[in-house]
């Protein structure tokens, strides 16, 4: 799953040493923590939302049993944007 959203996502990203994908599974469902920086958050999120909605029916798709969903993370305040 990690590949398959960093393949989605990476076309939409402008800083890549800022962009990470990270999983946490659980038995019946997969947690995608996505971090980048805060430009690039507005992009993978797109206008209204749409872009990261589209990667999650995509996702959906791809999940199976288990349900998997995107947390977008945002950079903490005190570390510093790359």
């Amino acid at each position: 799953m990690e590949h398959l959203v960093g393949f989605l996502f990476r076309p939409f990203v402008r800083e890549p040493d800022a962009f990470r994908v990270s999983s946490v599974e659980n038995t019946s469902s997969v947690l995608l923590e996505v971090r980048a920086s805060r430009a690039d958050l507005a992009r993978l999120r797109g206008p209204d939302g749409v872009n990261l909605r589209a990667v999650q029916q995509v996702l959906s798709a791809a999940g199976g049993a288990r349900k998997p969903v995107i947390d977008l993370v945002e950079p903490s305040a005190g570390a510093g944007e790359e």
